[in-house]
C-alpha cells in the first residue's frame, strides 16, 4: 500500500471495545489501512493514504479525542 505511517495519541480508550471502535472508524474510510491500536500507551500507529485530518475526524467522531503524536 502507497501511503505513510503516523502516530496518533488517543484518549478515553480503556477496553478491547475502545479499541474495536477506533479501527473500525478509520476502516470506514480506508479499508485498506493497517491500525495498530495500544491500550497501555493510549496511542494508534496507523499506515494509510489518508490525511491526518481525516484520520483525526473520524477517530475524534468515534468519541475518543485524538492527536498527532
Amino acid at each position: 500500500m502507497e501511503g505513510r505511517t503516523q502516530t496518533y495519541k488517543i484518549e478515553n480508550m480503556k477496553c478491547n471495545g475502545c479499541r474495536t471502535a477506533v479501527e473500525e472508524a478509520v476502516h470506514a474510510l480506508d479499508n485498506q489501512a493497517e491500525v495498530i491500536v495500544s491500550l497501555g500507551e493510549h496511542q494508534a500507529t496507523i499506515s494509510s493514504t489518508l490525511s491526518d485530518d481525516e484520520i483525526l475526524k473520524a477517530i475524534t467522531a468515534a468519541g475518543f479525542p485524538a492527536t498527532v503524536k
